[in-house]
């Protein structure tokens, strides 16, 4: 009885436990869909998940594709349309997300759900919302490192958004797209 007495008394204290260190995380080859497995040419359909670093808007390499083909509820607004490029670096689009929500689901004839105007405001709010940082806005890449330090943030450059190399040259373009209805 003792000997029992002793065993369960070693296996309850705290020091008899091993514990698992938070030192290191997965391989990113572990990881399975997300933008850092894709290969060069290849595209996707991304929320936005920007972060920013040194004047350049970026997408962290664990940001996950949209499943719209799965999803149950109804996509509305905008969806990024992400390519990679060589040099860890992406062309992003940004495209009708209800619309690409029907192709995903089969139907590749799908006409766009946004008009022109919708389309342009909902760009607009997105590029606002690069702008403004904390919780609901756009971190730093070194803020979203720091908030998860078990992620590596593993940054895609953003080359381009709708052809654009700069947010002032895409908010020139939307301004004058309203301006000349």
């Amino acid at each position: 009885m003792s000997r029992f007495l002793f065993v369960t008394l070693l296996l309850l204290s705290p020091g008899a436990h091993a514990q698992v260190q938070l030192d290191a995380r997965l391989p990113s080859s572990a990881s399975v869909g997300l933008l850092e497995d894709l290969s060069i040419n290849d595209s996707a359909l991304f929320n936005s998940s920007f972060c920013f670093k040194n004047g350049g808007v970026l997408v962290p390499g664990w940001t996950r594709p949209a499943d719209l083909a799965n999803s149950t509820s109804s996509a509305r607004g905008i969806i990024l349309k992400l390519q990679v490029l060589p040099g860890h670096r992406l062309k992003a689009t940004y495209v009708d997300a209800a619309q690409a929500q029907n192709k995903a689901k089969g139907n590749p004839s799908a006409p766009q759900v946004l008009s022109k105007e919708q389309y342009t405001q909902e760009i607009l709010a997105d590029v606002r919302s690069i702008y403004s940082e904390g919780p609901w806005g756009t971190l730093s890449c070194d803020e979203e490192r720091h908030q998860d330090p078990l992620r590596h943030v593993n940054p895609f450059a953003v080359e381009s958004i709708n052809g654009y190399e700069t947010l002032s040259e895409l908010l020139a373009s939307l301004r004058q797209s309203t301006e000349t209805r």
